[in-house]
């Protein structure tokens, strides 16, 4: 990601209901020099409850874990990379997954 970069990430066929036993993960990183942060916010959250997880990683670390309907605050890195993660063990269709943006969040005033 550069400096004015953003994005979105969502589960397959979002809007619609997402396929069931869907395994996805996406990663988001910055150039090493670049002193902005990846981030992530999500803008809409509804996944099966203690079924279907979503987990936000750095450096192998779970920094975020999410199941249900609660939409998760913003997420930023404290390096220059993110993992999302998206684990769909249910075998039934009903829910549409999640729609998120990417930003780069500034650190100190620099990008």
């Amino acid at each position: 990601m550069a400096e004015n970069d953003t994005g979105h990430i969502s589960t397959p066929y979002y809007p619609n209901p997402h396929p069931p036993n869907v395994l996805c993960t996406w990663t988001i990183t910055t150039a090493p020099d670049n002193e902005g942060r990846p981030s992530v916010i999500f803008k809409y959250f509804s996944i099966h409850e203690n079924i279907d997880f979503v987990e936000v990683l750095h450096l192998d670390e779970v920094v975020f874990e999410a199941t249900g309907r609660d939409v998760p605050e913003s997420i930023t890195s404290t390096g220059n990379s993110l993992i999302v993660f998206f684990d769909s063990v249910s075998w039934t269709v009903g829910h549409r997954g999640f729609l998120l943006e990417l930003f780069l969040n500034s650190v100190n005033g620099k990008y």
